[in-house]
């Protein structure tokens, strides 16, 4: 009996969210009234936003927090605050706190509010910069190099203020069929897709009713933490039996990280992680699980044609601390499924603690890459315990070897 039950068929597909969430700065204003800074949701691919287009920020949150000063073009020393305070030395601040559609705030601001608008200074320069969600419980803050320096300064960086752990969320606690892609929010208690935008630039002169084409402030906001995804198939060999997943685990990855954005690199050759990852307690008890009940889809096969497996079912769907993976960090995943012949009275086969090794997952580089979608497709297909007799011949007992007469 051979004893290898899982077959990985397409061990990692890695996907880059990058340019995928954009906030645009809508401005509404005439020759002779100040416009309003406010804040709509846009989207950089399609041209249109919501809570249903996955290239919106308020499709992943409804919240943001945003940073803002500017520099008088008539007197450079002059620098005031416009969301957030002023830095009085080299320190993290809180920003200001924008909410998609909060019908408490202000209509007339658009789709993200704020309280107390701020109005467009035509003689000012104007940096910005903004991460999500806004939560007690994002540790990220934007960190100010020195005094009174400007937003969009090259030696300011986003920071984590404290560590920030992992609780193991997997949003494919009830499995479905396809990738779900949001639900760490602020609405729960679990882990926070967390994210940051780039820095902006503009001008208050910009910003008049005769000039629509650039009255726009792109933030495009990045994930800043890796994403796992874990599907499930099966073979052909066991396609007409009832297969069901009952639990999932994936042990040993590091939980806990520090977030400096001045370390994270990314462009064609390299990418670098922003986060130093490591263990929020010796020895680790964070585990990423599903337990339950699932049985996996049955495939099909065409009168003139190859078997078509059915459609994989997403068993995991976790965030995960960008890190770097090797043997010694003993990261493993153990599945636990049955095998059942589709008919009545057969017995259900168990298979318990099948395990994998996430250093032998070559696809994956040993790494979880800072704003990476990984997804791992496992096909079960066991051999089937084949009993195959063999005959010999009876020796005979040589006669000087007889003990007595018969």
């Amino acid at each position: 009996m051979k004893t290898r039950h899982l077959i990985i068929v397409a061990a990692a597909a890695m996907v880059a969210c990058t340019n995928q969430e954009v906030l645009t700065d809508a401005l509404r204003e005439s020759n002779s009234t100040p416009s309003a800074i406010g804040f709509n949701s846009y989207s950089e691919k399609s041209g249109k936003a919501g809570v249903n287009d996955i290239n919106s920020l308020e499709f992943f949150h409804d919240s943001f927090v945003v940073y803002g000063n500017k520099q008088s073009v008539n007197n450079p020393e002059r620098i005031d605050s416009v969301f957030g305070r002023l830095a009085t030395g080299a320190e993290t601040l809180n920003g200001t706190v924008c909410k998609y559609k909060d019908p408490d705030m202000d209509a007339n601001l658009g789709d993200w509010r704020y309280e107390f608008p701020r109005f467009w200074d035509r003689q000012a320069k104007y940096w910005f910069r903004a991460y999500a969600p806004a939560s007690e419980k994002n540790p990220v803050r934007l960190y100010f190099n020195e005094e009174k320096a400007l937003v969009g300064d090259n030696d300011n960086k986003f920071v984590t203020k404290s560590p920030y752990v992992l609780v193991g969320t997997n949003i494919q606690a009830t499995p479905t069929e396809s990738e779900k892609l949001k639900g760490f929010t602020t609405q729960n208690n679990g882990d926070l897709d967390l994210m940051v935008s780039n820095s902006v630039y503009e001008l208050g002169s910009n910003h008049d009713s005769y000039n629509k084409t650039n009255s726009a402030v792109h933030f495009i906001f990045r994930h800043i933490l890796s994403k796992l995804n874990v599907t499930i198939d099966k073979t052909e060999a066991v396609d007409k039996s009832i297969v069901t997943l009952k639990e999932i685990r994936i042990e040993g990855l590091k939980d806990c990280g520090t977030y400096d954005s001045k370390k994270y690199v990314s462009n064609a050759d390299t990418v670098i992680n922003g986060w130093t990852a490591s263990y929020s307690q010796v020895p680790s008890t964070y585990t990423i699980t599903f337990t339950g009940s699932k049985a996996l889809n049955n495939g099909n096969k065409p009168v003139d044609g190859p078997h078509q497996k059915g459609t994989p079912i997403y068993f995991i769907e976790s965030l995960i601390m960008p890190q770097q993976i090797t043997a010694d960090d003993n990261v493993k995943m153990y599945l636990s499924y049955s095998i059942k012949e589709n008919k009545e009275g057969a017995p259900e086969q168990a298979f318990n603690d099948q395990e994998i090794d996430f250093s032998d997952i070559t696809e994956f580089n040993n790494e979880f890459l800072e704003g990476y979608n990984y997804t791992l497709r496992l096909t079960i297909g066991p051999d089937l315990i084949m009993l195959t007799p063999e005959m010999s011949s009876w020796t005979d007992l040589a006669t000087d070897q007889r003990i007595g007469d018969l």
